[in-house]
């Protein structure tokens, strides 16, 4: 069941700045808040915390991810999701460290070539982001995944008490959001 929960991001302007804007002001805190809010999304997707009412569960959440130390663990790991009978757009995310690893890891036995290379791990697109946690990577169709929103983003303009005397006006973005996973076998979890 899906449920809207609520994210929001704010930042403190100088209201002269808004009124005398000429050089975009207003448009660089809008992109500000925008990279803010998409920050917190992928922070919260993959880490390994419960749901709650104010925030879907994180991808990393209750898995217990298969340790892999070699090429084979990698080619299990994916045929894992091949029994399950998971197959079209494939992709990686992992953290950095384990992006570190795999590009010292050597393929197969007759050392073809290193596993990671050229934002992709044997051939498959990866992501890397410092948002899964360390030394982790979760490999799946990520069509299996159910964002949902409700609503437009909001934009608003206010102020208080306290932004009247400093002249400061706070901007906020604000959205309702939440996910799911469709298939639970269409993703395995790994630890480097």
């Amino acid at each position: 069941t899906l449920r809207p929960k609520r994210i929001g991001a704010y930042i403190d302007v100088s209201e002269q700045q808004l009124i005398q804007d000429s050089i975009g002001v207003f448009a660089a805190v809008q992109r500000n808040l925008i990279k803010k809010l998409n920050e917190y999304i992928e922070q919260k997707l993959f880490d390994n915390q419960a749901g709650t009412d104010l925030r879907p569960a994180g991808l990393f959440y209750n898995v217990s991810p298969t340790q892999v130390s070699d090429y084979a663990g990698i080619c299990d790991l994916e045929a894992s999701l091949e029994d399950a009978d998971v197959y079209g757009n494939m992709k990686y995310a992992m953290n950095p460290k384990a992006k570190a690893g795999f590009r010292q890891m050597i393929k197969g036995t007759n050392a073809t070539g290193m596993v990671y290379t050229a934002g992709e791990m044997d051939g498959t697109p990866t992501e890397v982001t410092s948002a899964v946690p360390s030394k982790k990577f979760v490999y799946g169709n990520w069509d299996n995944l159910l964002f949902a929103t409700w609503g437009d983003t909001i934009l608003k303009i206010s102020d208080s008490a306290t932004g009247l005397i400093t002249g400061e006006v706070r901007v906020y973005l604000g959205a309702y959001i939440d996910w799911a996973v469709l298939r639970p076998e269409a993703f395995a979890f790994g630890e480097y």
